[in-house]
Formats: structure tokens, C-alpha cells, sequence
């Protein structure tokens, strides 16, 4: 029970004065309403751009790596391989791990966009991250995956991609997670 401000009274919650000292007393905050899932629609546009820029920052980190080796190691400049591997090990582990932190690729950073986990209201972590992106793993075959996955997604018409779904994750804009949090 709270308090009278003016002379310390226990009075009910919800009385507009003082039964002690007929003061007025200050009006209960109105309840927060929390947002409904069900309303929130994935930003499709911004969601498809964080993953633009996610995919230039993890091949660009591809031909980062290959700089580097062909600058430091010479003789390797020449060999195909060298190419191949930094190709086919270097972007898994980011777009594997990408949303792990807060919910948020840098991608999705910045495009005001968070990955949340809608049975535990909270931003993904490395587990959700890694059960939304468990095909991006996969060399070569996670892109192929990714297209494939997109054109069912197309054909039978969800709205949710099949990594959300498995993780139960939603990207939603930043200013949706602050109203529902």
C-alpha cells in the first residue's frame, strides 16, 4: 500500500485524495501495454539491406585475408588454392555468429533492425544465432541453401524465413523491441 506525500496515511491505490488529509493524491501510471507479435511485420526492405551489407563485410574480410597472405607470403600469390580456402572458410563463421551479439549483425545495426527471440522476449544470442544460420556454415552449399530456402519461401507464400521459424526468432525493427520490452 502506499503512502500519503503530505502526511505519511496508508491509503488504497487508485483513490483521487487522502482519506487522512483529503490532499490529492498522484494518479496510478496507466498500465504499459504490451505490443501483440502477431502485429509486427518484418521491415522486408531493410531486413534484405542489412543482409547486403552483412554479405560485403564477410567477403570483404575474404579479400582482406587473401591481401594480406599474397602481401606477406609472396610464393602463395600464384596458388590457386590459397583463394579457394579463404574463400570457402573466412565469411562462414561471421554469417554463422552474426546475430549473436544483441540480436544484431552490424547489418542489421545499421538498419535500426534487432533478431528477437519471441519465447523469451530477448535479443538472440549464440545459440539462436547459431539455430537461425546453422546452413551459412556450410561452404559454397550455405548461398545455394539460402537461394533454394528463399525460392520456397516465395512459392508457398510465408512470410518467415525457415531459420526463424526453427529458432523462433523475429527481425523486427529496433523501435518495435523498445515497445514490447
Amino acid at each position: 500500500m502506499p503512502f500519503c506525500n503530505a502526511c505519511g496515511a496508508k491509503y488504497e491505490a487508485g483513490i483521487g485524495q487522502c482519506p487522512a488529509c483529503a490532499k490529492p493524491l498522484p494518479a496510478l501510471p496507466a498500465p504499459r501495454e504490451a505490443a501483440s507479435l502477431d502485429t509486427l511485420s518484418p521491415p522486408r526492405a531493410r531486413r534484405f539491406a542489412a543482409g547486403v551489407i552483412d554479405l560485403l563485410i564477410a567477403y570483404g574480410l575474404v579479400a582482406w585475408i587473401e591481401f594480406l597472405l599474397a602481401r606477406r607470403f609472396p610464393v602463395l600469390r600464384g596458388i590457386w588454392f590459397v583463394g579457394t580456402l579463404a574463400i570457402l572458410l573466412c565469411p562462414n563463421p561471421y554469417l554463422l555468429l552474426k546475430d549473436a551479439i544483441e540480436g544484431k549483425s552490424i547489418g542489421k545495426l545499421v538498419m535500426g533492425l534487432v533478431v528477437f527471440n519471441e519465447q523469451e522476449r530477448r535479443p538472440t544470442g549464440l545459440l539462436d544465432s547459431t539455430i537461425r544460420n546453422w546452413y551459412l556454415i556450410v561452404p559454397l552449399v550455405g548461398p545455394v541453401l539460402v537461394s533454394v530456402v528463399v525460392g520456397v519461401q516465395i512459392l508457398t507464400g510465408r512470410r518467415r524465413r525457415i531459420g526463424d521459424a526453427g529458432a523462433h526468432t523475429l527481425v523486427i525493427s529496433d523501435l518495435d523491441y523498445q515497445r514490447i520490452r
